[in-house]
């Protein structure tokens, strides 16, 4: 099996618990209990579904949505510009000033102008409840 970073972290991990959970002093001198514990935690660590190794079909354009545009929400926004295939498709802040800043900065680059969410607390959900978006950042 292939070596990675990720592999060797999630090894040092669980045998790091291992070892600790070895010495709970709860469990005393009962080794057959701890072996127990330790196989039991294992199992259900290999249990565990995520993404890692997903493979999913290219997208020949990601249709981005930025909530929160505050602080590092321009920088982020223009970094994604920067990407083949990407569009800024929404932009949400709580603010409206903030949404019109950084779609001027979307207008500048040249690009589409893009949906607006804000004013209101829940404006997010909205833009989240959309079809066209793929990705929200």
């Amino acid at each position: 099996m292939k070596s990675s970073r990720r592999r060797f972290i999630k090894n040092a991990l669980v045998s790091g618990a291992a070892i600790g959970l070895t010495s709970i002093p709860i469990l005393g001198e009962n080794k057959e209990g701890r072996i127990e514990l330790i196989d039991s935690l294992i199992e259900q660590k290999k249990k565990t579904k995520n993404v890692v190794g997903l493979a999913c079909e290219p997208l020949d354009k990601v249709r981005i949505g930025f909530i929160g545009l505050g602080m590092r929400g321009p920088d982020a926004v223009s970094r994604m510009m920067k990407i083949e295939g990407v569009e800024i498709k929404a932009l949400c802040d709580l603010i409206p000033e903030r949404v019109k800043s950084v779609q001027e900065l979307v207008k500048k680059e040249g690009r589409p102008e893009a949906l607006e969410f804000s004013g209101s607390e829940d404006a997010w959900m909205k833009m989240c409840e959309r079809d066209d978006i793929d990705l929200i950042y």
